[in-house]
C-alpha cells in the first residue's frame, strides 16, 4: 500500500492518477503537497498523509467513497476471487519465499526460474522510515480479510 501510495498518489510522474490525487486532496482531505513533494515535505507529514490514505482505501475497499476501486490497492483476496469465477489459481506464491515457489514452478514446466529482483526505493520516504504499529493497524483494518486469509504477520 505503502509503494502505490508513493508511486499513484503523491509523488508526480507519468504512473500519478492525477484525478485520483486531486480527489483525495479536496474531497477526502488527504494531507498532500499541490505538486510533486520538496525538501520542506517532512517525514510526519508523509506519515500522516499514508495514514489518511489508508484510511481513505479501508472506506474504498468496502464500498464507502466515490472513488473507484484500484487494482494497484484492491485487496488480493478480491483479486483471487475475481478471476476464479473465470479459472481457479493453480498456486498463490507468496512474497517471503517467492524466489523458492518461482524456482519449483518453473521446474514443473522444465523453464529456468527468472530471477527475482528487489523492489526500488520508495520515495521521499520508506515505508521503513514511517512504520510503528499505528501504520500497522491502519494498513491491517484496510486489508483485514487478506491479513486473515493470507495469514500476513505484522510487517515488522
Amino acid at each position: 500500500l505503502h509503494r502505490t501510495f508513493c508511486d499513484y498518489i503523491l509523488n508526480i510522474s507519468d504512473k500519478t492518477y492525477g484525478e485520483i490525487r486531486d480527489t483525495l486532496r479536496s474531497t477526502y482531505k488527504l494531507p498532500l503537497p499541490v505538486g510533486a513533494p520538496t525538501q520542506t515535505y517532512s517525514r510526519d507529514q508523509h506519515r500522516d498523509a499514508f495514514l489518511k490514505f489508508a484510511s481513505f482505501v479501508q472506506g474504498n475497499l468496502n464500498g464507502q467513497t466515490s472513488v473507484r476501486i484500484d487494482g494497484t490497492w484492491a485487496s488480493q483476496s478480491e483479486v483471487i476471487r475475481g478471476f476464479a469465477d473465470f479459472s481457479l489459481p493453480d498456486m498463490v506464491l507468496r512474497e517471503a519465499c517467492l524466489a523458492d515457489e518461482l524456482a519449483y514452478l518453473a521446474e514443473t514446466l522444465g523453464l529456468e526460474a527468472p530471477p527475482v529482483e528487489s523492489a526500488p526505493e520508495e520515495m521521499p520516504f520508506s515505508l521503513a522510515e514511517i512504520y510503528d504499529a499505528e501504520v500497522e493497524e491502519a494498513v491491517k483494518a484496510a486489508y483485514q480479510w487478506d491479513y486473515m486469509m493470507f495469514g500476513f504477520a505484522s510487517w515488522a
